[in-house]
C-alpha cells in the first residue's frame, strides 16, 4: 500500500497533478521545478503506487481524468479502492477507528514495520479527506447490483460531467493557441476527445463495452477510465466500431503528438501544425458527439 513519510506532502501533489500538464514520462525532475525538494523521488513511487502513473512513469487515464475536476473526487475514489483495498473495504468510515487497529490491518496485509505502516495510514486517511471520503456506506449502497437506478444515476451524472469537461477542453485549447501556448493547446485538445470518448462508451449502461467485452465488471466512467489508458482506449472505440481501422491510424497519431506536447522540451509544435491538429481533434470529438447523440 502507498505511503509517503510526511502526509502534508499529499494535497501539493494532487494539486500539481489538476493544475500542470505532465510530461509524457514523469521523473522526479518535474517535482523538484514545481517547487518540491528532497521528497521529489518519494512521490514519483507514491504516484506510481496509487495509480497516476504506470510503470513506466508515463500519466494514466487516471492523471488525465483527475486532471478534469467535475470527476476528479470519484476518480480518487476508484484509485483509493484498489491501492488501499483491506482499508476501504473494511473501514469504510476510517476515522470512527482506532489508529493501531488500522495500522495492525496494514501490516498483516503488507508486513510493513510498525513506523511505515503508520505512515501507510496516515496517508490513506489524507487521501480519504482530499477525497471528501465521508458518506462511504452511500457508495458502498450503489456498488450493489440490486441498486441499478443508483448506479444508472451516477452513470448519467458522470456523463453530464464529461460532457461539461470536452466542452470546457476544447475551448481552453483555442483559448491555448490564441495565447500562441500550443504545446498546451495540443494537450487541452486532447483531454476533450477523450472526455468524449469515454462518454459515448458510457451510452445505455456500457452497452458498446459489454458487447465486446462481456466478462467486463464495470459499473462507472471512472472504472473505464482506469482500465482504458492510452492506446487502450482507442483499441476499445476500435472493437465497439466507433472507430474504423483506417480511422485508427489518424487518431492514434493525434494521441502521440499531444503525448510529445506534454514533453517538457522534445517537441516544438508551429503554429500552422497546432492548427491543424486543433482541425482534426474537433472533427474526430464532433463524430464522437453525433454517435452519442444518435
Amino acid at each position: 500500500m502507498p505511503f509517503v513519510s510526511d502526509v502534508a506532502w499529499i494535497p501539493r501533489v494532487l494539486r500539481l497533478v489538476q493544475t500542470t500538464i505532465p510530461p509524457s514520462k514523469f521523473t522526479a525532475d518535474h517535482l523538484l521545478t514545481n517547487g518540491f525538494g528532497p521528497e521529489a523521488p518519494q512521490l514519483v513511487r507514491f504516484l506510481r503506487a496509487v495509480g497516476f502513473l504506470d510503470d513506466l512513469r508515463h500519466p494514466t487515464a487516471a492523471w488525465t481524468m483527475y486532471e478534469m475536476s467535475e470527476a476528479g473526487n470519484r476518480i480518487l475514489h476508484q484509485l483509493l479502492r484498489k491501492a488501499y483495498a483491506p482499508l476501504y473495504e473494511t473501514f469504510l468510515e476510517p476515522q470512527l477507528h482506532d489508529m493501531r487497529i488500522l495500522e495492525s490491518l496494514v501490516e498483516r496485509a503488507t508486513g510493513y514495520p510498525e513506523r511505515t505502516s503508520r505512515q501507510t495510514v496516515a496517508s490513506y486517511l489524507s487521501l480519504c479527506a482530499v477525497a471528501h471520503l465521508e458518506m462511504p456506506a452511500e457508495e458502498e449502497r450503489l456498488e450493489h447490483d440490486g441498486f441499478i437506478a443508483g448506479r444508472s444515476y451516477v452513470v448519467i451524472q458522470e456523463m453530464s460531467d464529461l460532457l461539461s469537461t470536452a466542452t470546457f477542453e476544447l475551448e481552453a485549447a483555442h483559448v491555448c493557441f490564441d495565447a500562441g501556448a500550443l504545446r498546451p493547446a495540443h494537450v487541452s485538445a486532447w483531454n476533450g476527445y477523450v472526455a468524449l470518448a469515454l462518454m459515448r462508451l458510457a451510452v445505455d449502461d456500457f452497452a458498446a463495452v459489454r458487447a465486446v467485452r462481456p466478462r467486463w465488471r464495470g459499473r462507472t466512467v471512472a472504472d473505464l477510465a482506469l482500465q482504458t489508458p492510452g492506446r487502450k482506449l482507442i483499441d476499445l472505440l476500435v472493437e465497439a466500431d466507433l472507430l474504423s481501422v483506417s480511422d485508427e491510424v489518424d487518431v492514434a497519431r493525434l494521441m502521440r503528438l499531444r503525448d510529445a506536447a506534454a514533453h517538457p522540451t522534445a517537441f516544438r509544435p508551429s503554429r500552422h501544425d497546432t492548427e491543424r491538429y486543433l482541425d482534426s481533434v474537433l472533427t474526430w470529438s464532433e463524430r464522437l458527439r453525433q454517435l452519442t447523440l444518435a
